[in-house]
């Protein structure tokens, strides 16, 4: 094409084949090197751009096509592409009729649309700018095409953001309603029952009983209090791990005691599971976080269960101590088990308004199993029951063979 050009071009001007480049119309010859300028000015400008520009005439056939159109299309002007070959099947073609005669009445389009590379067929987000002009003689529609991947991305990005800061919001919401309720109901007790405790008349007995039930209350305020002040300093990372020689079997052994008399009460079953000799088990690890995972879970099977029976202890599986409460529950739904370790989420609000709690127990567990470098996960059916289990490295005092 170029070269076809250049000797029509020697002929307009009257080149000699003897003239030593010089024109028998030196005038003319001029103008038409200053053309030829403008044109690679011109070019120079149109492949420099960021954004792709086609040209199709009215029935959809592509006539040109910059650099970067090329680049992103993935095509050149040789494959003899039409606006239909580079849309995807999502967007709707009948509405570029439309388009095409609003823009012939001089209204300028701007869409969204989703083109496709030639040869990979890959979808890319776009935004289109349309014109109608006339083009070598031609009545065409020149199309600027501007890359919209990145901003979907970014846009998509914000959108999450968005809905996670709403669900936040909501969840910090109902969590300081929850919380309210969990500290006014103790509180209530103990101001109510203390008030009681100074009749004079009062039976010993009753006494008794006013104080024990102040004392409970008592001690399920500052465990809220303790859970709000734990999460409090794991979200500003200044809880750290303590490392001690333990007897984990002694530890599980304090746990079984301590719950047996809430599963008698409860005409429930528990179970408690050793893996290894007492020698065997005397292990470093932090004692207080240990207890406080164990006591979480613990909490939790009783909570969600009515009838039935709890399992509590741990396996040694390779290099590691898995520990595991078991309960014939309520249950989880799948779709749950990913977030109730995640701060102030319970399984439901359902969950919630029934059983109560503060829903941070799951979430220090977690903390704490990261701290000590395991994990911690869930395996439940619906009215089945669940089992959480947690891994901390196996670090025995003793290492010597048994």
């Amino acid at each position: 094409m170029e070269d076809k050009w250049i000797s029509d071009r020697n002929k307009i001007i009257g080149l000699g084949e003897n003239s030593l480049r010089k024109s028998y119309y030196p005038e003319l010859q001029n103008k038409i090197e200053e053309l030829e300028a403008s044109r690679k000015n011109l070019d120079a400008i149109i492949n420099s751009t960021s954004d792709g520009i086609i040209i199709h005439d009215i029935s959809g056939n592509i006539l040109f096509l910059n650099k970067p159109a090329e680049l992103l299309l993935n095509a050149e002007l040789s494959d003899n592409l039409t606006v239909m070959d580079i849309s995807a099947a999502q967007n709707d073609i009948d509405i570029l009729s439309d388009i095409w005669n609003k823009v012939r009445n001089k209204n300028t389009q701007t869409i969204e649309w989703i083109v496709l590379q030639n040869k990979t067929r890959k979808e890319i987000p776009v935004q289109i700018s349309i014109n109608n002009t006339f083009w070598n003689g031609l009545d065409v529609f020149v199309a600027v095409i501007r890359d919209f991947t990145v901003r979907k991305e970014y846009e998509k990005k914000l959108l999450e953001a968005k809905k996670k800061a709403e669900e936040s919001d909501h969840l910090k919401t109902a969590f300081l309603q929850n919380m309210s309720h969990e500290i006014r109901t103790p509180m209530n007790s103990i101001i109510g029952f203390s008030e009681l405790l100074s009749d004079s008349d009062l039976l010993p007995e009753k006494r008794k009983k006013f104080t024990s039930i102040i004392i409970d209350n008592a001690n399920q305020l500052l465990s809220i209090v303790n859970d709000i002040l734990t999460i409090s300093t794991l979200q500003t990372k200044q809880d750290k791990v303590y490392l001690e020689s333990i007897n984990i079997n002694q530890v599980l052994s304090d746990l079984l005691i301590i719950y047996e008399k809430q599963a008698f009460s409860r005409h429930l079953s528990i179970q408690l599971h050793r893996a290894l000799s007492d020698k065997e088990s005397v292990v470093f690890t932090d004692k207080t976080k240990i207890i406080q995972i164990l006591t979480n879970l613990l909490n939790n099977a009783f909570k969600f269960i009515h009838e039935g029976s709890i399992e509590f202890g741990y396996r040694l599986i390779d290099a590691d101590m898995v520990f595991y409460v078991t309960d014939s529950g309520i249950g989880i739904s799948e779709e749950m088990q990913t977030i109730i370790f995640e701060r102030f989420m319970q399984a439901s609000d359902f969950v919630m308004s029934n059983y109560g709690g503060n829903g941070l127990g799951l979430a220090i567990s977690k903390e704490f199993v990261d701290l000590l470098g395991g994990k911690i996960w869930v395996e439940s059916d619906v009215n089945k029951g669940s089992t959480f289990y947690f891994s901390i490295k196996y670090l025995p005092v003793n290492k010597e063979p048994y």
